[in-house]
C-alpha cells in the first residue's frame, strides 16, 4: 500500500526535476564557481574589516586569532577556483593568468601566516605592518586580476 502512495510522489518529483534542468543549462559556464569565489572573498573582505579594528589590541589577541584563521580559510577556497577573466583567455595566457592568480593568493596565504605568527606571539606593531601589506597585495591582485 506504501509503494502505491508513493508512486504519485515520484513522478511528480521527477517532473519538478525535469522542469527546473533547463534553468541549470541556462547558466552561464563557471557561474558556480564564480559565486563560489565571490564568497570566498566576501568571507576575507569581512575578515580584514574585523582584524582591522582589533589588531594592534593584545585584549583581543583570541578574536584576532580566529578571524585570521577564517581569513586564511577563505583564502584556501578562492586559491583553487578559476576568476571569472579566466575565460576571456586561451591557451598559453589563461595559463600564466591562472599561475599567476595562484601565486598571488599563495602570497597573501603566507602573509597572513606571517600576520598569525606577530598575533601569536604579541608583536602588535608587527601585526598592523602584516595587516597593511596584506591590504597592499590584496589592492595589486585586484589590479592584476580583476580587469
Amino acid at each position: 500500500m506504501r509503494a502505491r502512495l508513493m508512486v504519485p510522489s515520484l513522478i511528480a518529483c521527477a517532473v519538478a526535476l525535469a522542469a527546473a534542468l533547463p534553468a541549470f543549462s541556462d547558466r552561464p559556464a563557471g557561474a558556480v564557481e564564480d559565486n563560489e569565489l565571490a564568497k570566498a572573498m566576501d568571507g576575507m573582505k569581512a575578515a580584514m574589516r574585523g582584524l582591522r579594528r582589533i589588531v594592534e589590541n593584545p585584549e583581543q589577541k583570541a578574536d584576532a586569532l580566529a578571524l585570521v584563521a577564517q581569513l586564511q580559510q577563505h583564502m584556501a577556497a578562492a586559491k583553487i577556483l578559476v576568476p571569472p577573466n579566466a575565460a576571456k583567455l586561451e591557451g598559453k595566457a589563461r595559463e600564466e593568468f591562472l599561475s599567476g592568480y595562484r601565486r598571488a593568493m599563495i602570497a597573501l596565504l603566507g602573509k597572513s601566516l606571517e600576520l598569525e605568527l606577530d598575533i601569536l606571539d604579541g608583536r602588535t606593531a608587527d601585526a598592523a605592518k602584516r595587516w597593511k601589506e596584506l591590504i597592499a597585495l590584496r589592492d595589486k591582485g585586484h589590479g592584476t586580476y580583476n580587469k
